[in-house]
Parts: structure tokens; sequence; C-alpha cells
């Protein structure tokens, strides 16, 4: 057919209809902010990078993948926050438990006493009786048993004292270890 054969044109409004061509899309603004926001309010930034995950699929935007490292972040982020903030509070708990304090007090209250040979008994009785006093007031199992056991290497100590026996090199080895356990729960480690 030749252009001379075509004929009338058509009617308006019978030609079919075209769809307008695609908005060009963007990236979801949500999904951005809610990335950022991840790393330095996670809580906030978990929320935005949800709604912009949902927003981006529903609008057919980019910005999916943000969002979901967004809310992978965040989790992580708050994940490891609770965990930190969970240790911390125990620690806190332990430091502050009475026996730690009253222990710690009986034993440096009564130092000068027992490094001092004509008041070594008496320093000792008085920090066996405060390290005792100090286990009845612990709130936590592992505080009481660390005061418990530094007193009995205390009344170990003062046996021998009361017996003229220099004291075995394993006592004084046993007197270190449980002071030392003892310490590590009742001082902040700066390590």
């Amino acid at each position: 057919m030749s252009i001379d054969q075509q004929g009338p044109p058509p009617p308006v409004g019978s030609f079919p209809p075209v769809a307008p061509p695609p908005a060009a899309q963007g990236t979801n603004g949500l999904s951005i902010a809610g990335l950022i926001l991840a790393i330095f309010v996670a809580p906030l930034g978990f929320i935005l990078s949800i709604i912009g995950l949902v927003l981006a699929g529903r609008r057919g935007q980019k910005g999916k993948g943000l969002a979901i490292a967004g809310i992978i972040i965040s989790v992580l982020i708050m994940g490891g926050s609770t965990a930190a903030i969970v240790a911390l509070g125990g620690k806190v708990s332990t430091l502050t438990d009475p026996g730690c304090l009253s222990g710690k007090s009986a034993m440096i209250d009564n130092e000068s006493k027992v490094n001092s040979p004509d008041t070594i008994k008496e320093g000792l009785q008085a920090t066996i009786d405060g390290l005792n006093s100090a286990a009845g007031k612990a709130k936590h199992d592992n505080v009481r048993s660390a005061v418990q056991a530094v007193a009995a290497d205390y009344s170990e100590l003062l046996k021998d004292v009361n017996s003229g026996t220099s004291p075995s090199q394993e006592l004084s080895d046993k007197l270190d270890t449980d002071a030392s356990k003892l310490d590590s729960l009742c001082t902040v480690n700066t390590k």
C-alpha cells in the first residue's frame, strides 16, 4: 500500500491508549535515613529502615538493600548494646554488694595491725571477724564464697601464728589466689 492508498486518518480517540512513560523512581529517602541512623541511633534507624523497605517495595523505588542493611546494622548494634548493659549491670551489682564493701573494708582497716609483729594476732582476728560479717551481708553467692575463702585462709594463718609455726608456702599461695579472686569480683578491672 502506498501513501496515496492509505485513506483518511482514523477518527480522534480511536487509537489504543498509550501508557505514559514510567516516572523515574529515585531511592527511597527513609531507607537512606534508616541506614544512617542505624549507626548513630539504632532503634530509630531500625524503625525507619523497616518503613523504608516497605515503602520502597510498594512504590517500586530503589533502596531496599539500604533498608535491609539498616535493619541488620541496627539489630547488631542494639543486641551488642543490650549485652554490654547486662554485663555491666551485673558487674555494678557485684561491686556494690555489701559483702564486697564490708570485706574490703575489714582487710584494709586491719592491714596495719596484721603487718605489725606486736598486733598481728589482734589484726588477724579482727580481719577474720570482719570477713565473716561481710560474708553474712553478701547478696551474691560468688561474693559470699570468695569472702569465706579469704576468711578461712586468714584463720589458718592465725592458727600458724598462735602456734609459732611459719605459714607454709601453700597457705601463702592460697591466700594470694583467694584474695585475687575476691579483688576481681569487688574491683573494677581497668586492664
